[in-house]
């Protein structure tokens, strides 16, 4: 129970680890091998369950390597991580997986294009006699308050002073 739960959490960290992997574009088969932290180690072979024989830390490399995603490496933990109980990673262990994620097609549909957004015309563009009054004659409550357009005419008698975007 122990060891499945070792490798359950051994095997949710690899997955973090794959996920960054997926941003680059080419990782090599030494990376691979050299990027697995020593706590995230995965041992090739299986634990003998009968007497908890881990044939990972006497397999040869020539053995490790031979089989298929494996990579061999001797760790020798040193006195402080003795003393500490840091668990020896396994010297033949599980090459890093690197998942390649199908690119997305283009979409094939091409929509319409936007409205543009309405806009505040100036005298020129718009008479300001055909102007859509908004009712209000305080510039905060007109551009800020109802999202209208400001410009008094003093000159024109009738035009509204605060009008709506066109």
């Amino acid at each position: 129970m122990l060891l499945r739960q070792h490798y359950q959490s051994s095997s949710i960290q690899i997955a973090r680890a794959m996920v960054l992997l997926q941003t680059e574009s080419f990782v090599t088969e030494e990376e691979r091998c050299s990027r697995v932290a020593h706590a995230n180690r995965i041992g090739c072979f299986p634990v003998n369950s009968m007497n908890g024989l881990d044939i990972n830390d006497v397999v040869t490399r020539q053995t490790c390597e031979s089989g298929s995603g494996c990579c061999y490496e001797q760790v020798t933990l040193s006195f402080l991580e003795r003393g500490l109980g840091v668990r020896k990673p396994p010297t033949c262990y599980k090459k890093m997986s690197v998942v390649i994620a199908p690119t997305q097609a283009a979409p094939t549909t091409t929509a319409a294009p936007a409205a543009p957004a309405p806009v505040c015309k100036d005298r020129d563009t718009l008479a300001p006699t055909s102007r859509e009054d908004c009712g209000q004659f305080d510039y905060h409550e007109c551009v800020r308050v109802k999202g209208c357009c400001y410009m008094p005419e003093i000159l024109i008698p009738g035009a509204p002073w605060c009008f709506k975007k066109t």
